[in-house]
């Protein structure tokens, strides 16, 4: 317990004082988690789990092994330590991000407005602080002891918070319209609309009619398993299963409100980025729709198994041509 004490004594040392600058703060905790810090977090989190937090895990095992993707499997794997080491790695890997080389390094000293600094210490304090949850979390998930590390969270999201990120979203969180308060979980909601779309409009299938022509729900599962067929035909510059997996993580925000972790989403999106923006495409050009490549009658195949679908209850669908989908050819 003393390293995870010295650990959570130099957190607060370094980030919770309001009193030091935002800047002030940053510089402070990068200096102090390159020289200490992030060595401190690991041994204190091997010597209380017996579980060592190597680079011998790729960011895909990271997906699979941290991110629940329905209830049963979060039950699951809040009783396995692998769950915890995970997402031990993860944090680490943000932590890295955002800190090596450090804040003083990615815009020039002297030159920052105020706002990045307050910006960046507000993610950090919350990033630190779920370092030490996570331990809590594995003592009572893996080991069933509660209380060891004298830190709680509040793991469901609460509407209120929605509210003032949609203002902030707006108006920013330095105005005098929004809270400055960092809401940072709920890029959840973005990326699972983000994750969504990309797929409807990789393949040109938006929406379905009733035999009313209203417009109805499509579930994005219809489409995912009309694509089974033909996944030899259709290449995905991030693993398929593993954008699965993100989504229904983020389904378990959407709509029961379960959080994780700071590091979540901003993993999750740094994972996804070169499916949800792009990248090289194989024809050696660059291209926002880079993350899926098939040709036109392959998406024109994969329609027609979700209209197919569809028909059975006297549905239609609401459909791109082939030609105007967002991917590109093999």
């Amino acid at each position: 317990m003393d390293l995870v004490n010295d650990y959570k004594s130099e957190i607060r040392q370094k980030l919770l004082d309001d009193a030091v600058s935002g800047e002030a703060a940053v510089k402070a905790t990068a200096e102090w988690y390159t020289r200490r810090g992030r060595e401190l977090f690991v041994s204190g989190f091997e010597h209380e789990t017996k579980l060592k937090l190597g680079k011998t895990l790729t960011d895909g095992h990271l997906v699979e092994m941290g991110f629940p993707d329905n209830i049963a499997d979060y039950s699951s794997k809040a009783a396995w330590g692998n769950f915890y080491r995970a997402n031990g790695m993860i944090f680490l890997r943000e932590a890295d991000e955002i800190l090596t080389p450090t804040a003083a390094n990615r815009l020039e000293a002297g030159h920052s407005p105020v706002v990045f600094w307050d910006n960046l210490r507000a993610i950090l304090k919350p990033l630190f602080l779920d370092s030490v949850v996570l331990l809590e979390h594995w003592a009572v998930g893996a080991m069933q002891v509660p209380g060891v590390f004298g830190i709680g969270k509040n793991v469901w999201e609460e509407p209120v918070h929605l509210y003032h990120s949609a203002l902030q979203c707006i108006y920013g969180n330095y105005s005098s319209f929004a809270r400055r308060d960092n809401q940072s979980d709920t890029a959840i909601t973005h990326l699972r609309v983000a994750i969504e779309l990309r797929i409807r409009r990789g393949f040109g299938i938006l929406g379905r009619l009733d035999m009313n022509r209203a417009v109805g729900s499509l579930m994005l599962s219809r489409i995912l398993d009309a694509l089974t067929p033909f996944q030899n035909q259709i290449t995905f510059i991030v693993p398929l299963p593993h954008i699965i997996r993100i989504y229904s993580w983020s389904n378990l925000y959407m709509h029961a409100g379960l959080k994780l972790y700071t590091w979540s989403p901003l993993f999750a999106l740094r994972y996804l980025a070169p499916f949800l923006v792009g990248g090289k495409a194989p024809n050696g050009d660059r291209s926002v729709f880079a993350g899926i490549s098939a040709s036109e009658q392959t998406i024109k195949d994969v329609q027609k198994a979700v209209e197919a679908d569809v028909a059975s209850d006297g549905s239609s669908l609401i459909l791109m041509d082939a030609k105007d989908c967002d991917l590109v050819a093999p």
